[in-house]
């Protein structure tokens, strides 16, 4: 019994030495820490957690946080924004600097009257496809420059031509014939396709080459896609202006194009315009019939219900009354209606007259020089009393004006080149400016280009803002003409109004004209100081072609009426002039370069149709992607600055996809000058200029 207690008696006081022991250990060891701790020194980043949403680094014995992919630096902490950069130089006038010369544009052989805008290698720099809108083929032995491709090398533009491969016919050789070229993903896969448009009436070849899809190779070349055919029925395909759009919201681009005279000047030589649907194979099919915007032939009867074919010259997809389908708007030639179709229960509707959008009001066309030498012939008529001597040499009685005829509301329109679709009064929905050719013998009944102000559309008519309203004038003397053949619509200061630029056309006493906003669709023409004043300028286009945040201005010139006693000479060919913007991007800005998933009933890729309304200190300011417009399809850069005034932030973004639901995305307290990559239901990315152009 001692024994067995004795034995108990060890272990205890062993396993007491035990814990006595281990508890000194404890003890010692972390007086041993702290005292470690203690002779440790404290380096920059030391108590640095950087919001625990990255870590601490040091560069040049400086503390620095290393974000987590979705935070931004902002001193030694990691937001969800990237901190605020402010720039404080204020509204400041529009200038801007010509720099072809700078950028040895003539010597590249940068040449044309046509100007598209493209991204199509996807490497965030604007590229440059130029025209001469000819209906021949290029011959490189005696070449005449009617076209070239130009890859925009960080600011530097590279010849491109031949080694796109948009140029090559059908038999694999180099020269096809292109008018002009639009740019759209037909196939969803991030990279722009092409549709090389050959222009062909009863003046040209037409046993050569036709329109044809190119297809973009992941941004190396393109290919012709040999399953589509753009043939219409007749011999003839006059597109005079070509868009992409997905009027149905079933994710694939679709196409449009508008046809102008086969055989020039005859309203009875026209064609029907033609929608194609895209499909998920890229094959576009024509539904135009079946969509309700087939047109008739040319009669009287017809013309004077807006429904017969007219000689289009350009086309413009937009949404007038905001229900997320687009209108289409078809611009004429020849004097006679503008046509409007209004997307409605899965179909177009024809609402050309009753919207205000076919003509103007002005039908007086007792000063039309032609008008008056039809009363000299005829001047016992009623009609033809007491009027004054024409001012022109008159031809033989009845070639130039019949009665019956051109005094009809059809005969008494415009030369419309385009419908220009901007919010230019800032309430939020798109209005019109209507660009128009106009020349003194027509009179006072040829619309001149004019506003058409949206308000509550198809409620209320567009309302037709004359000259001394809106302040887009000009000066007319003698002789004068109205060349407009083009335009532009965009805040090019960055004060957050959307000014105007119109490209004229080769007519003597022409130029480009540039319009200021001052507040609420009231313009001041700002042309000779603008720096923009180019004589006969033909072909224009935005760009940020330098990456730093507004928009530069390509134009190009034509001289097919340019003769030897003109000032100033005449230039060795039609080069393009670059213009470059040397205000913009000193004001605050918001910077979109946006995406849609282009997935099966998701948005396009393009998010062509998309609208961004971005709301700042109390104001809207809302901008629609669009696949081209007008005359040849003018088609801008994809990459969006939205002028913000003084604000350093949005308030709030709202994205309205181009999809069937109308899915929105919506960003809160969206710092300025940063770029935003917003990709549909994706996460938001926010890269500086530098990031953004790769530096």
């Amino acid at each position: 019994m001692k024994v067995r207690f004795l034995s108990n008696y060890k272990k205890v006081h062993s396993i007491l030495l035990f814990i006595i022991f281990l508890i000194f250990s404890l003890i010692n060891t972390a007086c041993g820490e702290e005292n470690k701790k203690e002779k440790i020194e404290k380096t920059p980043c030391t108590d640095i957690n950087c919001s625990d949403n990255g870590s601490c680094i040091l560069e040049n014995n400086i503390a620095k946080c290393n974000c987590n992919d979705g935070f931004y630096e902002d001193g030694l902490t990691c937001n969800n924004t990237p901190a605020l950069k402010c720039l404080t130089n204020g509204t400041q006038k529009i200038t801007f600097k010509d720099i072809t010369k700078d950028l040895n544009l003539e010597a590249k052989k940068m040449i044309g009257t046509n100007i598209t805008v493209t991204d199509f290698n996807q490497d965030h720099w604007p590229d440059v496809l130029v025209t001469k809108g000819l209906s021949t083929r290029y011959d490189k032995e005696n070449p005449k420059y009617q076209y070239a491709f130009f890859k925009n090398n960080k600011g530097n533009f590279e010849d491109y031509t031949w080694e796109s491969g948009l140029f090559k016919t059908r038999d694999g050789e180099d020269g096809r014939i292109t008018s002009y070229v639009i740019f759209g993903d037909v196939n969803n896969d991030g990279y722009p396709d092409a549709l090389n448009i050959a222009y062909l009436d009863s003046n040209t070849n037409i046993n050569l080459d036709k329109t044809d899809l190119f297809i973009n190779k992941k941004g190396s070349n393109f290919k012709i896609f040999y399953k589509q055919s753009f043939s219409p029925d007749t011999r003839y395909s006059p597109a005079a202006s070509a868009l992409f759009l997905d009027y149905n919201k079933d994710g694939n681009l679709d196409l449009f194009i508008a046809n102008q005279y086969t055989h020039y000047g005859n309203p009875f030589r026209t064609l029907t315009d033609s929608l194609y649907k895209g499909s998920i194979t890229g094959i576009l099919k024509d539904v135009t019939e079946e969509m309700g915007l087939k047109t008739e032939s040319f009669t009287q009867d017809q013309a004077e219900i807006a429904n017969a074919n007219t000689p289009s010259w350009g086309v413009s997809a937009c949404d007038l009354n905001d229900d997320g389908y687009e209108e289409i708007l078809i611009s004429t030639y020849g004097r006679q209606n503008n046509l409007l179709f209004m997307y409605e229960n899965g179909k177009y509707i024809n609402k050309s007259i009753e919207s205000n959008f076919a003509y103007d009001t002005l039908s007086d066309y007792f000063d039309n020089q032609r008008f008056l030498c039809y009363c000299q012939n005829n001047h016992l008529l009623d009609l033809c009393k007491d009027l004054d001597t024409p001012l022109i040499q008159c031809s033989e009685p009845g070639r130039n004006w019949n009665a019956g005829f051109d005094d009809k509301p059809y005969r008494l329109g415009g030369n419309t080149s385009n419908s220009l679709c901007a919010d230019f009064d800032n309430d939020g929905d798109n209005d019109i400016l209507s660009i128009e050719l106009a020349h003194w013998w027509v009179g006072k009944s040829s619309d001149k280009t004019q506003l058409l102000i949206n308000n509550n559309f198809p409620i209320n008519p567009l309302e037709r803002i004359n000259e001394e309203n809106s302040g887009i004038t000009r000066t007319r003397t003698g002789s004068w003409n109205d060349g407009d053949l083009g335009g532009v619509a965009e805040d090019l200061n960055n004060d957050g109004k959307i000014d105007i630029v119109i490209a004229s056309s080769d007519y003597p006493g022409t130029s480009s004209l540039v319009y200021e906003q001052i507040d609420n669709a009231k313009f001041n023409n700002v042309t000779e100081t603008s720096g923009l004043k180019l004589i006969r300028a033909h072909g224009i286009a935005l760009l940020d072609y330098d990456r730093d945040g507004d928009y530069d201005i390509m134009m190009g010139q034509s001289l097919m009426r340019w003769t030897v006693n003109d000032e100033p000479n005449k230039p060795t060919d039609s080069f393009i002039h670059l213009f470059e913007n040397t205000t913009g991007q000193n004001n605050n800005k918001i910077m979109i370069d946006i995406k849609g998933s282009g997935s099966k009933n998701k948005s396009n890729k393009d998010a062509i149709g998309a609208k961004i309304i971005v709301e700042a200190n109390g104001k809207k300011f809302v901008r629609t992607i669009q696949g081209g417009y007008g005359l040849t399809g003018i088609q801008k850069d994809p990459f969006v600055i939205i002028g913000i005034e003084d604000n350093c932030k949005a308030d709030k973004i709202t994205v309205f996809w181009p999809n069937k639901t109308r899915s929105q995305t919506v960003l809160t307290d969206v710092p300025a000058n940063y770029v935003l990559k917003i990709v549909e239901d994706s996460d938001l990315q926010y890269l500086t200029l530098e990031e953004y152009r790769g530096e």
